[in-house]
């Protein structure tokens, strides 16, 4: 028998169900839900900070909530049957108290699953689903990513990314589609890239520009990218070398001649201090 009571792995979501669904299928990402939530506790909730609406027999899409909590939501439908009821406590740490863990934010809803659709299989999906799929993932990330949402467009870039690295780039595909798999690729890299260099993660930058250029070796983006974040961990020679393969493809690019003066610089101010160690140094012998 099934236990009424479920506690997700990180404990982020308490569950008590209140009537047992039927059948052994669940929603998985991408599922298309008809589901009523109600609000029973907590802090005051609206549809902006949940990611869905409220209300009777609301239609969502896990994984379009692009929020914490309709991240959490997700997953708890994800461990939901067929017209299973249930409420849910979420708990989420406060950003304020992050060094607190005794600091959490809690909220209640009563959900309950009326239909769902599952989404097709990733390997049983064309080439062509598996780009559109991934392309709707990379429109959603940049458009959270101007909203100043980097932690969700990070999520969607990673998401559309993982549909892509599904394909087989040695299968037969049109020209034309070849061309759109070899752009979507090596782009997605390099928004993995912007979203990492907004936390300073410099390392990752360089990792997944590098990988982009494998891709596609004349991406200027992943190109001054790579340099910018090769400037901040003073690998200035590679920096420099990204910033002369940026212009030798575009020779009037601004931001590339902006680096190029900047990085110059800071060799220069190095090569000075060698020369007056060096001069220090045989002067005392």
């Amino acid at each position: 028998m099934d236990d009424k009571c479920w506690t997700s792995p990180n404990n982020s979501i308490s569950k008590e169900i209140l009537k047992f669904g039927s059948g052994l299928a669940r929603p998985t990402d991408g599922s298309i839900c008809i589901v009523s939530i109600s609000h029973i506790g907590g802090a005051a909730l609206n549809k902006d900070s949940l990611g869905y609406g409220l209300g009777e027999n609301v239609k969502i899409q896990i994984g379009e909530g692009d929020t914490i909590y309709g991240e959490l939501i997700d997953e708890c439908l994800e461990s939901m049957k067929l017209d299973e009821c249930c409420e849910a406590t979420f708990h989420i740490l406060l950003e304020s108290s992050k060094d607190s863990c005794d600091q959490l934010e809690k909220y209640k809803l009563q959900l309950e699953l009326h239909k769902f659709e599952n989404p097709t299989n990733s390997w049983e999906m064309t080439i062509e689903e598996k780009l559109a799929v991934a392309m709707h993932h990379r429109k959603k990330g940049s458009e959270l990513f101007k909203a100043g949402n980097i932690e969700f467009a990070f999520k969607r870039y990673r998401k559309a990314l993982k549909y892509v690295i599904t394909i087989d780039s040695d299968d037969e595909m049109p020209e034309d589609v070849r061309t759109e798999y070899q752009n979507l690729k090596s782009t997605l890299f390099v928004n993995i890239s912007l979203c990492q260099s907004k936390y300073e993660s410099n390392d990752f930058v360089i990792a997944n520009c590098t990988s982009a250029l494998v891709v596609d070796k004349n991406n200027v983006k992943a190109l001054y990218h790579r340099a910018q974040a090769q400037l901040n961990t003073r690998d200035l020679d590679r920096a420099l070398a990204d910033i002369k393969a940026g212009l030798e493809l575009e020779p009037n690019n601004q931001v590339f001649l902006k680096l190029q003066k900047i990085v110059n610089s800071k060799l220069k101010v190095h090569t000075d201090q060698m020369k007056k160690a060096m001069t220090k140094m045989f002067l005392q012998n």
